[in-house]
């Protein structure tokens, strides 16, 4: 029996944009809908992610992936977008793949006029500060200076908790800006794709006093199935080693803290993929909660991470909007 999952972190939109880019064409459907179904993928966060590697302005990236977005919103059947809590009734009620549009980080947008209020115009709920890097608002993973939350980047928080209601994202905070923005909301918070800095020292993995507080105010954490945030030995980066993961979270946050988020990869080919084996792709998910449930876990417990984890803190933030 396969269990629904919704998956807190999908790099679809960025990868869909590239294809735009080269062709003029959007197509969910053909290439991606049956792996979806196979991976019993009910939901998930789409994120829009500028890669400083190309040669274009970062903001003109994220307009294009806005664009790329909008077209499958009115064009594919398939997908739902959910800015509502009555979309996401909706949506879930007629069996939609229904997703959150999601930003990845800040980066290039920070002389954007009105920033929070163009980003929910543009139907986004869920927000990410930064990607690795510092910028005006806050300090990313690899940060070379340590810098917390700025004056701007508190101010965008408390803005955008208190009267925007976004879900807020610590996953590519450095430790600092975590700790800000901990200090600074009183509503849960998600690490979307992040796994135990215990069983992973990396930067983009969490100690066990983030996991913590994230429990203690009600948030989730999803675990990321890319290989080096699983293990630092290249040998244990393997679906058993991301299980491992789910349990020492499990046992530290309690079992309604812990999600998906598989950060899946879009870019490289089949042959030259970064990607543990059995877990490689949106179609093979259910092998992460099959593993766990050789492990013991019951069926209401897989469920939990699953996807009700995800959809419980999202409920609890669409349901918070306050009107501009």
């Amino acid at each position: 029996m396969q269990i629904e999952i919704f998956d807190g972190h999908s790099d679809l939109l960025t990868e869909l944009a590239t294809t735009y880019r080269l062709t003029g064409q959007v197509d969910f459907q053909s290439k991606y809908l049956t792996t979806f179904q196979q991976g019993c993928m009910g939901g998930s966060i789409f994120v829009a992610w500028a890669d400083n590697e190309l040669a274009i302005p970062l903001a003109k990236q994220i307009e294009e992936i806005f664009t790329v977005e909008k077209l499958l919103a009115e064009k594919d059947d398939t997908l739902w977008r959910v800015e509502t809590h009555q979309d996401l009734v909706s949506g879930r009620a007629q069996g939609k793949i229904c997703y959150l549009l999601g930003l990845e980080g800040l980066d290039g947008l920070e002389e954007k006029p009105q920033l929070l209020t163009w980003l929910r115009a543009q139907g986004v709920r869920h927000l990410g500060l930064t990607w690795n890097e510092d910028n005006a608002f806050a300090g990313g993973a690899l940060s070379k200076t340590g810098q917390g939350l700025t004056t701007r980047g508190k101010n965008l928080v408390q803005e955008a908790e208190k009267r925007y209601s976004f879900l807020l994202d610590v996953s590519h905070l450095n430790e600092a800006s975590f700790w800000d923005v901990l200090k600074l909301v009183q509503e849960p918070l998600i690490a979307s794709h992040s796994n135990s800095y215990t069983l992973c020292p990396v930067p983009r993995n969490l100690r066990d006093e983030q996991l913590r507080a994230l429990a203690s105010v009600g948030g989730v954490v999803g675990v990321n199935s890319y290989p080096p945030f699983v293990d630092a030995n290249r040998t244990k980066q393997n679906l058993q080693r991301l299980a491992d993961h789910v349990e020492y979270m499990v046992e530290l946050m309690g079992i309604d803290h812990v999600g998906c988020g598989f950060d899946y990869n879009y870019w490289d080919a089949d042959d030259n993929k970064v990607a543990l084996p059995e877990l490689a792709h949106v179609g093979e998910s259910q092998n992460l909660l099959q593993e766990l449930q050789k492990r013991g876990y019951r069926q209401e417990d897989l469920q939990k991470i699953g996807s009700q984890n995800f959809l419980r803190v999202i409920t609890e933030r669409l349901n918070g909007e306050k009107q501009p």
